[in-house]
């Protein structure tokens, strides 16, 4: 029986879309076509995919760019794949992931490729977030006790206990903080949705930065040679090989001799989705998550659903605790 996904490569104003059959055997034969970002053109992208009878789309997080992308599917396409005869549990079912962890190798993206290459990721599981268990977060931090550089180590930190952004914590200055009221204002200029944010500073966040002013030089929170810091890049690779969170590899080099180039099997993003992911597993809404993360859209913080199944649960549990059931319970 056919299974088809679809894989958008998002642009500015060109969409490249593939279909394929995931449940064919041997290599997918894709069928590919060109949508404008328009929202005539995105309706007929809709009606397309209801006519292509596809199951699940997975699309590109490019800037901005894939928000009216998204909320069209929502509107004009997932209803109709939800209700159609013979519908599944994953019929309209919306996936999204980073444009940038979908990039080949070398070169730019790649249209049609980067599209296809959505739908093979999708199959092989490879799009799920990564996040880092309690006990990994501790090793982390336990490491970066330990590192050397301790302006770096703070910015790991506060990446680690905020859920912020690689750029909003090294861009920031002490002028964004009311350490009294534990309140970070991140400037319009500095946030992905350019629009200013008010995030809640939690306890331990506080701490670390108060720790900081403290012994505080410059107006940025991590100033470089010349302003503030752009990069730690290099700091990320020493602490993740030092918890057994980066693989080796030889790469060659002068004279013949091979060189070892540790890769971190986690980017300092997924410290991001570390945060979020505890979070909803823990029982906080999603709603609140995404405030925390400066999310504008539900959907954004709807990659996280599936890990509200546990504290669901557990209320559940807390509700059937209190009645007193007949002896079918036992």
């Amino acid at each position: 029986m056919a299974y088809r996904i679809a894989g958008i490569d998002v642009h500015k104003k060109v969409l490249a879309v593939v279909v394929a059959d995931v449940e064919c055997a041997g290599q997918y034969a894709f069928e590919r076509r060109r949508f404008g970002s328009s929202t005539e053109h995105l309706q007929g992208l809709a009606e397309w995919l209801l006519e292509q009878e596809v199951e699940e789309v997975v699309m590109e997080s490019t800037a901005q760019y894939w928000q009216p992308v998204w909320g069209a599917l929502e509107r004009y396409w997932r209803p109709s794949c939800q209700r159609r005869e013979g519908a599944g549990p994953m019929s309209g079912k919306l996936h999204l992931a980073q444009a940038l962890s979908n990039r080949g190798r070398r070169g730019r993206k790649r249209d049609f490729p980067d599209a296809e290459r959505l739908v093979k990721r999708l199959v092989a599981q490879e799009l799920r977030e990564a996040w880092l268990t309690t006990e990994q977060v501790e090793a982390l931090l336990q490491a970066l006790d330990n590192y050397a550089d301790q302006s770096a180590a703070n910015a790991i930190r506060l990446l680690i206990v905020t859920g912020a952004r690689e750029g909003e914590v090294l861009s920031a200055t002490w002028a964004q903080f009311d350490l009294k009221r534990g309140i970070w204002t991140k400037p319009s200029h500095h946030t992905k949705q350019k629009k200013i944010e008010h995030i809640p500073l939690s306890t331990t966040a506080l701490q670390l930065l108060q720790r900081m002013n403290a012994a505080r030089t410059s107006a940025a929170l991590f100033p470089g040679e010349k302003g503030p810091r752009v990069t730690i890049r290099r700091p990320w690779v020493q602490v993740c090989k030092a918890v057994g969170l980066a693989t080796a590899e030889q790469i060659p080099g002068k004279r013949r001799k091979f060189l070892t180039l540790w890769k971190p099997t986690i980017r300092i993003h997924d410290l991001r989705h570390t945060f979020a992911s505890h979070l909803v597993s823990s029982g906080e809404s999603l709603h609140i998550v995404g405030k925390l993360l400066g999310h504008t859209l539900p959907q954004t913080t709807a990659r996280y659903a599936h890990l509200a199944d546990g504290a669901l649960r557990e209320a559940a549990n807390r509700f059937a605790s209190g009645l007193k059931l007949p002896p079918w319970k036992m």
